[in-house]
């Protein structure tokens, strides 16, 4: 059985605002961090059907860390947060 919290703000709204973020701001980084979840969590099925080859690294419950990232960086930042795992090993 799944117990539901409601969680408390961690900043105040005027807060937010000295960061330079209002309220549509924080909708749209919420939304990007549901649709990260919902990503991840849809590869993850996929990958337990056997429809992905290889291993899948699923990030759950870190999607304020990936989004976080992706929002502050500047419009031409390329990421690569597990790239680590991809590149070959030196030989």
């Amino acid at each position: 059985m799944s117990t539901v919290r409601r969680a408390s703000p961690l900043i105040s709204q005027a807060e937010a605002r000295e960061l330079g973020l209002d309220r549509p701001d924080l909708i749209g980084i919420y939304r990007n961090m549901l649709a990260t979840r919902r990503i991840e969590e849809r590869g993850n099925l996929l990958f337990k059907a056997g429809k992905l080859p290889g291993s899948y690294y699923t990030g759950r419950g870190n999607e304020a860390a990936s989004v976080g990232v992706a929002t502050s960086s500047g419009p031409m930042a390329v990421a690569t947060p597990t790239a680590a795992h991809s590149l070959p090993r030196p030989v």
